[in-house]
């Protein structure tokens, strides 16, 4: 039986750590159960969005290997103009 490569896994950090009550653990876990999104999938798109909406430059990619044809959902800025966050 021949070995089988293990997979490399970038190396991550812990960048921010949500607190709440219970009342915003449950919104967030509907949030979560709507958009069918990892909470990590769900914040990435949230912040591109935001910072889209303010002008600021987008991040790098939360997860290089991320399936690149996983098409995340469009948002409306505050003046309801759509964003998108194709191609994160």
């Amino acid at each position: 039986m021949a070995d089988t490569p293990t997979p490399r896994t970038p190396d991550k950090v812990t960048i921010a750590v949500l607190k709440g009550g219970p009342e915003f653990q449950t919104w967030f876990h509907r949030l979560r159960e709507q958009t069918r999104l990892p909470a990590a999938l769900l914040l990435d798109a949230s912040l591109v969005a935001y910072v889209k909406c303010i002008g600021f430059e987008e991040p790098p990619r939360v997860d290089p290997d991320l399936d690149p044809t996983i098409k995340l959902p469009r948002f409306h800025d505050h003046k309801g103009e759509e964003r998108s966050n194709e191609g994160r």
